[in-house]
């Protein structure tokens, strides 16, 4: 596996010759990763940001999105009135860096995929760079727990749903416990008071998100 990484890197930096931001990646991905627009639309997002215009483009259906933010190392996209795109540009050591994706999908809650890749854009194995929080990470710790009830509230909690976010300011990705929003408001206000109530924190750390 650390061959196969190092081999998928080596060919980033090959193929990506000097540094690139991530406008000028995003309006190079391939379309196959976001079918929905044209290199013309991806262009023309940055191109309105750049301008300082509002970026609204239609995409392939007629729908509007909006690019929100654009910065040499971040983006964030709203791809339409349901769903989410952000990426952040990471550096993996001294000479290559990788590509996080979070799209975040807005239902009854809101539920998030983390994806990497290349400069090139080539897909990376997500398990080489992070280990995705468990309902454990979301969990209040003490022995004042009243684990009874805590354990019949999780009983109604049968979908893990996380709300991943990766912030404009810092080489970082926060993982929010999305589940009670999916569910009835008596057994979401059953299960509240046993979550620790705020995101849990992986910092980009020597080529690997690493939870705080």
């Amino acid at each position: 596996m650390k061959r196969f990484l190092l081999a998928m890197l080596c060919v980033a930096v090959f193929a990506g010759g000097r540094a690139q931001t991530m406008g000028e990646l995003f309006v190079a991905m391939p379309d196959s990763l976001l079918p929905a627009f044209t290199k013309n639309d991806r262009a023309d997002f940055v191109d309105f940001l750049a301008a300082g215009m509002r970026a609204r483009v239609k995409d392939k259906f007629g729908r509007v999105a909006e690019m929100r933010a654009l910065a040499a190392d971040y983006l964030l996209l709203e791809t339409s009135s349901a769903s989410t795109l952000e990426m952040k540009l990471l550096q993996a050591d001294d000479s290559t860096r990788v590509i996080a994706a979070a799209t975040t999908w807005r239902g009854p809650a809101e539920d998030s995929r983390l994806d990497f890749y290349t400069t090139a854009w080539e897909p990376l194995p997500a398990d080489s760079f992070i280990a995705l929080p468990v309902l454990d990470d979301f969990l209040l710790r003490g022995d004042s727990i009243d684990t009874a009830r805590r354990d019949a509230a999780l009983l109604r909690a049968d979908i893990f749903l996380l709300r991943a976010s990766l912030p404009a300011d810092a080489a970082a990705v926060d993982f929010t416990y999305a589940t009670p929003d999916y569910m009835d408001e008596e057994s979401a206000r059953a299960l509240r008071p046993f979550l620790a109530g705020k995101p849990v924190r992986y910092e980009w750390i020597d080529g690997r998100f690493i939870k705080q």
